[in-house]
């Protein structure tokens, strides 16, 4: 941290801070009022997250203590509970050795930027120019001299009211900077003369104020730069977000309000950084970013070796050797341990044998098997991973265990103490969490498992194509997600939203039928190029957004276009091509009312090519059991439901299998029988 002041100069501050005198102070926002970490969010705030083994704020707070900041007003939303506790016990609080003043606000009922304003507005804190900051932002920024600058323009121009800190983000921050927005920029005096929000990645076109063109003869309009989220503030921006309560937002409706309004003559200007780095870590995608760029010492001198940040209880106590590797003592490795590049060891980890790790964190006390593979994988403190394991683009928070022989997808995050059983494949973007309301989903998590699927809740259903535009938007900036990813969809999304302008809003059934027809297209398309499972999933569920489709709709043109491809186009591997597009299958289905509508989709089918029905569909219904997509007891519920919609020819060409899937199932009770008296 920051060197504490000597007792002198301290005691001298805090008259300062009684009398009220002028002092440079911040606000510090620790809620970020979105959904992009959960369910990592669902039980501590996003601010404490561990970027590198150090909690995010302590970034943010140091930032404020080099540039010597005097007082901080940190406002927690939610969790706020867990962030006093935190910041209690931290050296921040500790009036003998911090160099800032720290205060907690409790604001429970806002739910944006603007309601913190209104709320610091109402209670006179603020006395003059302020620092407003996120608590996830990650900065060697010295901000003296952009506070310098800005009393500079204040001086000069007595309308200035903000000044943005804007990073040059080049190429290489463009796939992951955070939110998409034009900034239209005075070469000459750094003023902001107009602000767009570019609503969607891929978008390519802007309308330009025709008065700013016309009022000024240089204009620079930039795309490329990376909203820092550090703000100077003067203290009339708190009175506007009271004077307008429709402000929200700080950029899309402040900025950009002020800049459009004919009421408001007021100015803001932009800094531009280009060696110095300021990152906020607003989404998973960014996480990764941030926590490499870290690693590779690109944020120096906040680096963990300089043990610097973090607890002065436990403080961190890395080193720093070859490759980028940050180790902790003591930490135990294998002889055939694999350290690629940029890893950080917690203290106590172990790391078994044969184990490949690259561009990873490893939080303290986790356990790693042998043969195991990590990629841009984040541990986060008391995982376990079993052996065999392999992960890319993850993150597991506190205390999960991912059991034997786990195959995790890119941009799978898995919440506080879920259990990932042997042999599970989860698919990518998958986010499992405990949740006290749902039983676990052991089709998603394995028998052996604890947890189940996190779903995000629609903020708006009113208006699909806002949805889709809002999912598009959350998803580009998500852990794992590529270039070729955002392709798919931009692409899948606007064949989506032609085909259902074309249908027209009176011919219902027409637009259904166009919907149905663009399922079969794409999962034929699939097909024919071979498309990997990811992907084909993928587009799938593009036309699950993009329609506001539902998982039994996807089955009901999935189902029927794979079993006439496996059996009719592709008859001599039938066995082997089924077993590999069954995959596609799993991906639609989240529980036992999914398997026994699956089995639904499937004897449909068998019913229209009854040529079929004898010679394959016990071998389907293996299949489906053997690859632990459909449960046995799902089978039972659909084949011997005497309810169920199935033809006499199916039924008598099924009983075989579910004849010995009893047996088997009766085996298997009285194994376990066995086994408990023996106990």
């Amino acid at each position: 941290m920051a060197p504490a002041k000597d007792k002198n100069k301290n005691d001298h501050d805090h008259g300062k801070l009684e009398a009220g005198d002028d002092i440079l102070q911040a606000v510090v926002v620790a809620d970020s009022f979105d959904q992009r970490f959960m369910p990592l969010t669902a039980d501590q705030p996003r601010c404490l997250l561990p970027l590198c083994n150090v909690p995010l704020i302590e970034y943010t707070l140091e930032l404020l203590a080099v540039a010597n900041v005097q007082e901080v007003f940190i406002v927690c939303c939610a969790h706020s509970d867990t962030i006093k506790q935190y910041l209690a016990a931290s050296q921040w609080t500790d009036q003998s050795t911090s160099p800032i003043k720290v205060h907690v606000i409790v604001s429970r009922s806002s739910m944006s930027m603007g309601d913190v304003l209104r709320e610091l507005d109402t209670k006179s804190l603020i006395k003059s120019d302020f620092i407003l900051v996120n608590a996830d932002v990650v900065s060697n920024l010295k901000l003296e001299p952009v506070l310098a600058l800005h009393k500079e323009r204040r001086a000069k121009d007595k309308n200035a009211i903000m000044t943005m800190v804007l990073k040059d983000g080049g190429s290489a921050f463009h796939a992951a900077r955070g939110p998409h927005a034009m900034f239209c920029l005075d070469p000459n005096s750094s003023k902001c003369l107009q602000y767009l929000p570019l609503d969607r990645p891929d978008s390519h076109e802007v309308s330009l104020n025709p008065e700013v063109i016309a009022e000024h003869h240089d204009l620079v309009i930039r795309n490329d730069l990376i909203d820092c989220g550090i703000d100077i503030c003067s203290i009339e921006v708190l009175a506007l977000f009271s004077e307008n309560f429709d402000y929200q937002d700080i950029r899309s409706d402040f900025v950009r309000g002020i800049l459009e309004s004919d009421l408001f003559v007021k100015s803001i200007y932009s800094h531009v950084i280009r060696d110095e780095y300021a990152v906020r870590v607003r989404n998973t995608q960014l996480y990764d970013r941030v926590s490499l760029d870290v690693m590779r010492r690109w944020t120096y001198p906040l680096v963990p070796d300089a043990n610097a940040l973090g607890s002065t209880i436990d403080p961190t106590n890395f080193s720093h050797s070859r490759g980028n590797v940050y180790r902790e003592k003591p930490v135990y490795l294998s002889r055939t341990t694999s350290l690629v590049n940029n890893v950080v060891l917690g203290r106590n980890s172990t790391v078994g044998q044969g184990t490949v790790l690259a561009n990873c964190v490893i939080g303290r006390d986790c356990k790693i098997g042998k043969n195991v593979r990590l990629s841009n994988t984040y541990l986060w403190d008391g995982c376990i991973i079993g052996d065999g394991v392999t992960a890319e683009y993850a993150i597991f928070a506190q205390g999960v265990t991912i059991k034997d022989g786990v195959a995790v997808g890119r941009g799978v995050i898995v919440g506080r103490d879920a259990v990932v059983g042997g042999g599970v494949q989860l698919q990518p973007f998958t986010r499992i969490a405990i949740d006290e309301d749902q039983d676990t989903d052991s089709n998603l998590v394995g028998s052996d498992g604890q947890g189940s699927l996190w779903i995000p809740e629609d903020e708006d259903d009113d208006d699909d194509d806002e949805q889709v535009d809002t999912q598009l938007r959350s998803m580009v900036h998500d852990l794992g997600w590529t270039q070729a990813d955002l392709n798919h969809r931009i692409k899948h999304l606007a064949l989506a939203r032609a085909l259902a302008s074309d249908a027209g809003s009176d011919l219902e059934s027409d637009g259904e039928e166009d919907t149905d027809e663009e399922i079969r297209a794409t999962i034929q398309r699939a097909l024919a190029q071979n498309h990997t499972i990811d992907n084909a999933l993928l587009e799938l569920n593009t036309l699950k957004f993009a329609y506001n489709l539902t998982f039994k709709d996807l089955r009901d043109g999935v189902v029927p276009c794979i079993l006439q491809h496996v059996f009719i186009t592709n008859t001599k591997n039938f066995k082997a091509t089924l077993e590999r597009w069954v995959a596609v299958w799993a991906g639609l289905v989240h529980g036992k009312e999914d398997e026994v509508d699956l089995l639904r989709a499937m004897t449909t089918w068998f019913d229209e090519q009854p040529e079929r029905i004898v010679k394959y569909i016990s071998t389907v219904a293996m299949v489906l059991y053997e690859s632990d997509i459909v449960e046995d007891t799902s089978f039972l519920v659909w084949f011997r439901h005497p309810g169920s919609t199935i033809s006499a020819a199916v039924r008598k060409a099924v009983e075989p299998f579910l004849g010995w899937l009893e047996e088997d199932s009766d085996e298997e009770e009285e194994s376990d029988e066995e086994e408990s008296d023996d106990e």
